[in-house]
């Protein structure tokens, strides 16, 4: 029996609604429901229905765009990408694995989060399983389940999760019902760094503006103070390809719903450029940490075959400061991205790939990275775009991400570097697959100075996904990866692979790049290498604040020790290492120098004949 310890507070929200170009917030009120836990025992059924093959679907210009990229893709040549995905950053590593969540359905909606604690959450469609890093359950349940002290629910699905490294507590997401009359969007809090115990639930109005339409497709980020949730809201009867109304942000107070009261918070609608509505806005999370006051929310043209429009939402503080605003700037950027041609898996079918919405953002070091998927204009398959913008400038640095023999979808991405100031490594979890390769996951590091490396291959698909009676499978509408705030270098994922269903696999990688930036506590300003290149020898000079044992050693690119130079006690102030370099080949080299409390700093040199 799958069951939950868990007593549920259900309270009301006092909400407030404004305009995104700095609008003046109007009070609302709505009624407080006290919920009491009375049956932590019942049996959980986890009822589920799906449809194998669909009625046919509505037409519109969205799905006349679509039959246009993928005939393109069918008629073009497989050949090399835009951008090809070599091993100029060292590749992340690959550690661990283990099945994850089993839900019924497609597509996958694939989410995770992971504690300082070592609990790992991951939901997918309707379920909501609790691991331990060895691969252990812990607790498992259905979504109406876990929220079952709200009453009889009309249909669960999209669930999110965040962990907040901060305040040390967890914070789910999903949506109940897909009309006006039954949407209701239902946050939970944890009350404790432990998951499986109990948590404090919120139903917010899927109407909110009482104009019969309902809320799709979750995105959720916090920050130092608030948890953020976007939703789009659609016209009753209709899908997200042809009933799009608006775009909305919810805007409340994490404290609030940690501590089970009445949430303060602000409703942000008709966001506008323009006098358009602007289109699923993705949310960006801090890097190292949530971060504050400032938080970023991006959006594009998502359904355009080609477009260079980018869009900076900008809410400038918490809702308890009572001066926060939302304000909405136009960017460009330097390479258009396009609506993707569906992909197709070995056994002739092909898999949806949606639109070219914002699916992820971050942001670290005064820049936010962001990611989707998109048609590449050099082959016409399906790739992704990774970008980095600075949120006051008026041009995005757009790269589209292509392989020669798969196409790529569904990004999401996490903070990989030190926190330098300099330092903006960032990791990427994408879905694979190709008419030869089956449906799989992988994932991409971007290193600090922007270069990309090869795809590792987290999980290998054992067969094609054939769930639906048509020839157009779902692929799966997100994933997830979360650095683990209290383990250096290492992150946890949760993606798709294919075994006849989608199947979900929860992984362990890490960055092995050697030339990750690492805070250097023991130096002074300046690190000197010289001569660089050399055919004799180098010397390094350097300055400690206090006596330290170091190590010096040489590796090659890859990270591969190549010879420890030497290891002795050294004095405070400016010294000076000197080795010959006669003993090594030519080519490129990484002296690194290390302390008892780690890695001091990392120095490239080259080595000439």
């Amino acid at each position: 029996m799958r069951n939950w310890i868990l007593s549920a507070v259900l309270v009301g929200l006092t909400y407030t609604a404004g305009n995104a170009q700095n609008a003046t917030p109007v009070p609302g009120k709505i009624a407080l429901k006290k919920v009491i836990n009375l049956s932590v025992d019942a049996p959980d059924y986890d009822p589920s229905i799906q449809t194998i093959e669909a009625a046919p679907s509505p037409g519109g210009d969205y799905h006349h765009k679509k039959a246009y990229v993928d005939s393109l893709r069918a008629a073009s040549t497989k050949t090399k990408g835009t951008m090809q995905l070599k091993n100029a950053a060292p590749a992340p590593e690959f550690e661990f694995e283990f099945n994850g969540n089993i839900s019924a359905g497609t597509p996958n909606d694939n989410d995770m989060c992971v504690g300082n604690n070592g609990y790992i959450i991951s939901v997918v469609n309707s379920t909501l399983f609790v691991y331990d890093t060895t691969g252990k359950i812990r607790k498992t349940g259905s979504l109406s389940f876990f929220a079952k002290e709200l009453g009889d629910l009309d249909r669960t699905f999209d669930p999110r999760v965040s962990y907040d490294p901060i305040h040390d507590r967890y914070i789910a997401v999903f949506l109940n019902g897909s009309t006006s009359a039954t949407s209701t969007p239902i946050i939970a809090f944890s009350q404790s760094n432990d998951p499986t115990a109990n948590w404090n639930f919120y139903q917010l109005p899927g109407d909110p503006l009482g104009d019969t339409s309902w809320s799709d497709y979750p995105i959720i980020s916090i920050s130092d103070k608030d948890v953020f949730l976007t939703l789009n809201l659609l016209y009753d009867d209709k899908g997200w390809q042809d009933g799009f109304r608006q775009s909305i942000i919810w805007q409340m107070d994490l404290e609030d719903g940690y501590a089970g009261d009445s949430i303060s918070n602000i409703l942000w609608k008709d966001i506008k450029f323009e006098g358009r509505n602007v289109w699923s806005i993705c949310p960006s999370q801090g890097g190292m940490m949530p971060s504050g006051p400032e938080t970023y929310f991006l959006s594009v043209r998502p359904s355009d075959l080609s477009n260079d429009s980018m869009f900076i939402h900008t809410i400038s503080n918490s809702v308890k400061s009572g001066n926060a605003q939302l304000s909405t700037r136009f960017v460009r950027c330097n390479k258009p991205y396009g609506l993707p041609p569906s992909a197709k898996q070995p056994d002739g079918q092909y898999l949806q790939t949606n639109d070219a919405r914002v699916l992820t953002a971050m942001h670290q070091n005064g820049l936010i990275h962001f990611a989707g998927n998109t048609i590449d204009p050099q082959n016409n398959a399906a790739g992704i775009y990774y970008g980095v913008v600075d949120p006051k400038a008026s041009e995005a640095n757009m790269y589209i991400l292509s392989y020669d023999t798969l196409d790529l979808g569904y990004p999401d991405i996490a903070y990989a570097g030190s926190g330098n100031t300099d330092d903006h490594t960032a990791i990427l979890t994408v879905s694979h697959v190709s008419d030869n390769t089956f449906p799989g996951t992988s994932t991409i590091l971007m290193n600090y100075s922007g270069q990309f490396s090869g795809l590792t291959r987290v999980k290998e698909g054992r067969n094609s996904i054939n769930e639906l009676g048509d020839t157009l499978e779902r692929w799966g509408d997100y994933s997830g990866i979360q650095r683990k705030y209290n383990e250096d270098r290492t992150y946890w994922m949760a993606g798709t692979y294919g075994d006849g269903i989608n199947r979900t696999t929860i992984a362990k990688v890490n960055n092995t790049d050697p030339t990750l930036s690492i805070p250097q506590h023991a130096l002074a300003q300046e690190v000197l290498v010289y001569p660089n290149p050399s055919s004799s020898y180098f010397e390094l000079t350097f300055t400690l604040s206090k006596k330290e044992n170091l190590s010096f050693r040489v590796l090659d690119l890859q990270g591969k020790e190549v010879t420890i130079l030497l290891k002795d006690r050294v004095k405070p102030g400016v010294n000076r290492f000197r080795f010959a370099t006669t003993p090594l080949a030519a080519g490129t080299y990484l002296l690194v120098v290390e302390s008892e409390e780690g890695r001091l700093f990392t120095e490239k040199f080259v080595v000439n004949p």
